[in-house]
């Protein structure tokens, strides 16, 4: 079990958010209060922030570098159920890092990082892709066609 919460560097921060006393996020809460402390203990760098209120449906965000994220909806499922949706955000930051070392020149990692991220379905917003374009030393020319 532990083996499963030790996160990648790839994954900077994972959220959750439930209520504290809806029946809803009352799976949510068992996985919490059986897993944080192995989590935690494993990524003591790695910021798990619980956020709680009142009539919020459970929910789980994955931020990973370049600030990419990912949610998960985490209503009406069992603790086992979280456990698999937690462990498949971890399995998205290992993909993205294996991806990330066979790359030869950063243009590669960057189409690759692209790629993943159509793959995944993740949106990425223009002003970011613009930004990565940039670090990458590709001119972005936005004009008028002629």
């Amino acid at each position: 079990m532990s083996a499963k919460y030790a996160f990648s560097q790839t994954l900077k921060e994972v959220r959750f958010l439930f209520c504290q006393t809806g029946a809803h996020s009352d799976a949510t809460r068992s996985f919490l209060a059986r897993t944080y402390p192995t989590m935690k203990k494993h990524n003591p760098n790695t910021p798990i922030l619980l956020r709680e209120a009142a009539g919020t449906q459970p929910k789980v965000y994955a931020r990973y570098e370049f600030g990419r994220e990912v949610s998960e909806e985490l209503a009406g499922l069992s603790d086992k159920e979280i456990e698999d949706k937690v462990t498949g955000l971890h399995r998205i930051s290992i993909e993205s890092a294996e991806a990330r070392r066979h790359c030869k020149y950063p243009a590669d990692e960057m189409k690759i990082e692209l790629l993943a991220c159509y793959n995944k379905h993740y949106v990425m917003s223009l002003w970011t892709l613009m930004g990565r374009l940039f670090h990458f030393g590709v001119i972005i020319i936005i004009g008028k066609r002629v």
